[in-house]
């Protein structure tokens, strides 16, 4: 099955096995590889809220990188704002994102010039949206 024609906005950047992905999280530090672990090590039974916590206060967006990549997390509400995450899916591949930036340019170049209507499709077309970076209307 071809990816790209799944998942257009999205580059598999080196096939990797499950043994792999393990030895390589297990040599690095990283948060978002020790969520990972966490989430291996807790199996059936997942892991909450509360204990991911303690790996990384920002652990939503750790899981949200592993999600990026094909992982498949359920999630279950215990009650109380505890949460609680099963690891029910690794990915045969790794997956990783293009920027948008990057899906822009790819589809404008060689163009020389766009249209605005061009770049509106091109914004359609690959699910692009236009936003102010953090902080804009801060003022100085």
């Amino acid at each position: 099955m071809n990816m790209e024609n799944i998942l257009p906005s999205f580059r598999v950047t080196k096939s990797v096995k499950k043994s792999e992905v393990v030895s390589m999280t297990k040599t690095t530090g990283k948060k978002s590889e020790q969520i990972l672990n966490a989430l291996r090590t807790a199996g059936d039974n997942g892991i909450t809220n509360v204990e991911l916590s303690k790996i990384a206060l920002r652990y939503g967006g750790y899981l949200g990188t592993l999600y990026k990549q094909g992982f498949k997390v359920q999630t279950t509400h215990l009650g109380d704002g505890v949460f609680n995450y099963v690891l029910y899916h690794e990915p045969e591949v790794i997956v990783e994102r293009e920027s948008a930036i990057e899906v822009l340019l790819k589809a404008i170049d060689g163009k020389g010039a766009v249209t605005k209507e061009e770049l509106l499709n091109i914004f359609s077309n690959h699910n692009i949206a236009v936003k102010y970076k953090a902080n804009t209307y801060k003022l100085s």
